[in-house]
C-alpha cells in the first residue's frame, strides 16, 4: 500500500478536515507505529488549507 508518512501533530490537524466535500481524511496507524496518508486521499485532496499533503514523502506500507 502506497501512502504519505505522517507525523502525530499532521494526524492531529487532519483528523477534521476534509479532502473533498463529505469524505474526510483517514490517517492510518501502521504495525510499526507509524501514520500514514492513503495516496488517493493525497491525489484527490482539494482541500487548500491541506495542500501540504501533496509533498509528502510517499512510501510503501507493507500490510500483512
Amino acid at each position: 500500500m502506497l501512502g504519505g508518512i505522517l507525523d502525530e501533530e499532521e494526524v492531529k490537524y487532519l483528523a477534521s478536515r476534509y479532502y473533498v466535500d463529505g469524505h474526510r481524511f483517514t490517517p492510518l496507524r501502521m504495525p510499526n507505529g507509524a501514520y500514514m496518508l492513503p495516496l488517493y486521499q493525497i491525489y484527490y485532496n482539494e482541500n487548500i488549507d491541506c495542500w501540504w499533503v501533496k509533498y509528502l514523502q510517499i512510501i510503501e506500507f507493507k500490510t500483512k
